[in-house]
Parts: structure tokens; sequence; C-alpha cells
């Protein structure tokens, strides 16, 4: 499985890694992708789209369309359904 990632302009290939990839919805109920931003500085998520392998055939992505604003040495999690997410993960809720 392969999986297309694009950055807005203003960073650098490595500013924003893909910390950990959740794909096994038939056990957990949802998917998420946890992003860790590598910098010193603040990155704006905003218009940012994943697609895998299945996507790039079809010719389309899954933008986010939320802006969040990934702090230094910071984590995100992009959740396809935040509720399913919070619903087994009640603690990673944002504070």
């Amino acid at each position: 499985m392969s999986l297309s990632f694009s950055i807005a302009r203003g960073n650098d290939f490595g500013d924003v890694l893909i910390n950990e990839i959740m794909f096994d919805v038939s056990q957990i109920g949802y998917e998420y992708i946890e992003l860790y931003n590598t910098t010193s500085n603040t990155i704006t998520i905003e218009n940012w789209s994943f697609a895998d392998e299945a996507d790039i055939l079809r010719n389309r992505s899954n933008k986010i369309l939320t802006t969040l604003a990934l702090p230094p040495k910071g984590y995100a999690i992009i959740a396809h359904d935040s509720l399913a997410y919070y619903s087994t993960e009640p603690d990673m809720r944002e504070y």
C-alpha cells in the first residue's frame, strides 16, 4: 500500500512526519494518521490532502477541512471520523 501526502508551500520536506497510521477499522472502528512537527516553528495545517493508492488511481484525495496549528515538536491526529475516535480514545481530546 502506498500513501501520498502533500504539504502547502512554506514547509520543507521532512518538517512534518507521518508518525503513525491506523488503517484497520474492523477492530477499532476508526482510521487516523498521526503527524509530528519536527521543527521549532508552528506549522499551520490547512488544505492539506492525503491519498492512498486507490485514491491516486481514481484521481482523488482526502482534504483536511479544518485549520490546525501544529506546535513545535508537537503531534496532531487527523481522523476520518472524530466522533468514533473520541468514543474509544476520550483522553485524547484537545485541551
